[in-house]
């Protein structure tokens, strides 16, 4: 749970590396942490390729249209998220 930590683009640019290749967590929780479009898009990307993520909670970011569209479209390619919080 990483809840209000502040971690913004920057740090969703670096979660989403690590979704890339994730093979165990199975939740994640981002509420409020100044997220943009820009790092919901990057989180969206690697999402596309991850296989064990099942939860994604996204709430009180800044993530717009532009990154909502792009969590649909990451879902369209993903099998396994059933929750995405937005």
């Amino acid at each position: 749970r990483l809840r209000k930590c502040n971690i913004g683009d920057d740090g969703a640019r670096m979660l989403a590396n690590m979704l890339e290749g994730n093979r165990t967590l199975l939740v994640l929780s981002l509420e409020e942490n100044r997220i943009s479009s820009i790092g919901a898009s990057e989180i969206a990307e690697a999402l596309k390729n991850n296989a064990a993520l099942t939860v994604l909670r996204l709430r009180q970011n800044h993530i717009g249209k532009i990154g909502g569209v792009a969590m649909l479209d990451a879902m369209k390619s993903n099998k396994t998220v059933s929750i995405l919080d937005m």
